[in-house]
C-alpha cells in the first residue's frame, strides 16, 4: 500500500499472474507520504473485525503497521517495501473503451465454452482479438467453440490479440458487472490490461498459439433454423436431465417443423423433447 495526501491510499495485490490495484480517496484522510509492505490475509482479517470502525494506521521505521481504535492498539508486522515483486510495464499503451455491460455480456456468452479440465492440451484462457474496427472474445475446449464480437466506434491502429487465463476474465467480470460506464482495455505482449474506474485488473498472458478458429466460422451452414431462445434453453435442460457418466450428451433431430432433442444413458434414462422451429 502506498499513501499521499494528494492521491489517497493505493492498494496493490498481485500473486504470479495477476495484478490487482485499487486507489481510494472517501472516506480516508492520508496524513503523510509513505508506504508499507502487509500481509493482504492479515490486513483483511483486521478489517473485518472491525468493521465501521473508525482506524488508524501508523507505520514505523520497522516497516510495521500499528492500528488504533477505540480501546485497541493492533501491531501487525510488515516487509520492507522494496521487496514486494516488480510487475510487467504496461504503461506505454494505446487503451481501447468499451461499455461496461457489453463487456460482461460478452465474457458471460463465451465463458461456458472454456476448457475447465486443465489436461495436456487443455486451453484454459479467453482469447481477445482486436481487430480493424472489432474487438473479439473467443473460447474453445476443442469441442465447442463460442465467439461475441463488438463492433468498436474507430479502427484500431494494428492487429491485437491476448490469450488471457479464465481465472482472471472472470474476475474483470466481477468487477465491472452492475456498471454501465465505461472501461479500458490494454495490450502488450505479455499482459492484459482492464482499467475501470479506480480500480485496476492486470493478467499476464498465456504462452502459446491459438487455435484457429477462423476457419470454423467461415464455414457455410446450407441449413439455418430460428427457434425461441427460452424454450430452446428449458427443452435442453430437461433433454440433459437423461444423461450421465456414460452418455453425456444430447441429440439434435431436426424435422419439417420441429427440432427433437434425445439423451439416452443406462442409469439415468431416456428423455424426448420436442421444440417447434422455423427455417431461416
Amino acid at each position: 500500500m502506498k499513501g499521499s495526501p494528494k492521491t489517497g491510499l493505493t492498494l496493490v495485490a498481485m500473486d504470479m499472474t495477476l495484478r490487482v490495484c485499487e486507489t481510494v480517496t472517501d472516506k480516508i484522510e492520508v496524513l503523510g507520504e509513505g508506504e508499507a509492505l502487509i500481509s493482504a490475509e492479515k490486513l483483511i482479517a483486521v478489517l473485518k473485525q472491525f468493521g465501521d470502525e473508525l482506524l488508524t494506521c501508523q507505520i514505523d521505521d520497522r516497516d510495521h503497521m500499528t492500528v488504533l481504535a477505540d480501546g485497541t492498539r493492533l501491531r501487525i508486522p510488515g516487509e520492507p517495501p522494496n521487496e514486494f515483486p516488480a510487475f510487467l510495464d504496461y504503461s506505454k499503451t494505446t487503451a481501447l473503451r468499451v461499455s461496461a455491460k457489453t463487456l460482461v455480456e460478452m465474457i458471460t456468452k463465451v465463458n461456458f465454452a472454456a476448457d475447465t479440465e486443465m489436461g495436456r492440451f487443455a486451453i484454459d484462457g479467453v482469447l481477445v482479438h482486436a481487430f480493424k474496427d472489432q474487438i473479439r472474445l473467443v473460447c474453445t475446449d476443442n469441442k465447442s467453440l463460442a465467439v461475441s464480437t463488438l463492433k468498436l466506434d474507430r479502427k484500431v491502429k494494428s492487429k491485437q490479440h491476448a490469450i488471457v487465463p479464465t481465472k482472471s476474465m472472470l474476475l474483470v467480470r466481477d468487477l465491472v458487472k452492475g456498471h454501465e460506464d465505461e472501461v479500458e482495455l490494454r495490450f502488450t505482449n505479455h499482459v492484459f490490461v482492464v482499467t475501470h474506474g479506480t480500480t485496476e485488473i492486470a493478467a499476464r498472458l498465456k504462452e502459446g498459439a491459438y487455435p484457429p478458429y477462423g476457419k470454423a466460422l467461415t464455414m457455410k451452414a446450407p441449413i439455418k433454423v430460428k427457434a425461441t431462445k427460452d424454450k430452446l434453453r428449458k427443452a435442453l435442460a430437461k433433454a440433459a436431465l437423461a444423461t450421465g457418466v456414460y452418455s453425456n450428451s444430447v441429440t439434435f433431430e431436426f424435422d419439417t417443423d420441429e427440432l427433437t432433442l434425445t439423451a439416452k444413458d443406462p442409469e439415468a434414462g431416456e428423455s424426448e423433447i420436442k421444440v417447434a422451429v422455423v427455417y431461416a
